[in-house]
């Protein structure tokens, strides 16, 4: 795509391009880096096939964001900027918006789940949206599912970060009322480890014991403890024997064991 400069005021929005992001994150910084050294990466637009001096955003929603916010106390900024040109349709230019999003590994597991619906409802089969966006045809699957099941309060506790996406997708296969009682039980803040399911590392905080027992209880899942937890009852176990070598050698070994799923519990058949 070629590149030229054109009036900022000359971009709007197109209802058939949406950027499947929730929310703009960091414009603040990005305000400070645009003010220090300009706009690096070119916004990409599309002609307006009926008017020459109308052109719609494509991609760089963040970036148009903060230079809008920087003209707000500055009209002289950015009057002109630099855009790439797509020659593509209005559906052309919504996949590239999206791929664009998850190359750069931006979009959120929820916003990916938004992704597959907007290419799933311009015609695109799963196999091809799988493809597109660089998962399975599995996951495609699950996520569609996982769109049409999940109630708005699961949807909103995965999107703020409250129940991973791999533990809600098991919820949402329950009846409505028992999702909602389910996302007031475990809507506790760092309660959750991220898990393998969102290709995230494991958060290194305890989980409360309730809550991994709601959760084996609700989707049949066992979460595994975290390197965090494993070292604390290490610790404890070093502590409660005075540092005794044995002992603490063996308090190793249960918590292997524990990490492994051999064991149910951490605590040892005399205590």
């Amino acid at each position: 795509m070629s590149t030229t400069r054109i009036p900022f005021d000359a971009i709007q929005f197109h209802a058939e391009i949406t950027n499947p992001r929730d929310e703009l994150k960091d414009i603040p910084d990005l305000i400070a880096s645009l003010k220090s050294v300009g706009l690096q990466v070119p916004l990409t637009v599309k002609q307006d096939p009926k008017n020459d001096n109308v052109f719609y955003l494509v991609v760089g929603f963040r970036r148009h964001e903060a230079i809008r916010r920087i003209r707000e106390s500055d009209p002289n900024a950015f009057k002109t900027v630099e855009v790439k040109k797509f020659k593509g349709s209005f559906a052309e230019a919504q996949v590239l918006n999206i791929t664009e999003n998850i190359q750069r590994s931006e979009l959120t597991p929820m916003e990916i789940c938004k992704s597959v619906e907007i290419l799933m409802n311009l015609g695109y089969k799963q196999k091809d949206v799988a493809e597109k966006i660089g998962k399975s045809q599995t996951w495609v699957s699950n996520a569609m599912q996982f769109r049409r099941q999940a109630t708005p309060q699961l949807q909103e506790a995965v999107r703020t970060g409250d129940i991973p996406y791999g533990f809600a997708r098991d919820l949402a296969t329950l009846p409505d009322s028992e999702q909602r009682d389910k996302v007031k039980g475990l809507k506790k803040p760092s309660a959750i480890p991220r898990d393998e399911v969102e290709g995230r590392p494991r958060q290194n905080k305890v989980v409360d014991p309730e809550v991994r027992k709601t959760v084996r209880e609700s989707s049949g899942r066992v979460i595994r403890p975290s390197t965090a937890e494993v070292r604390h009852e290490v610790m404890r176990i070093g502590q409660d024997n005075k540092g005794s070598s044995d002992e603490f050698e063996r308090g190793i070994l249960i918590a292997l064991e524990w990490t492994l799923g051999e064991r149910k519990t951490l605590r040892r058949p005399d205590r």
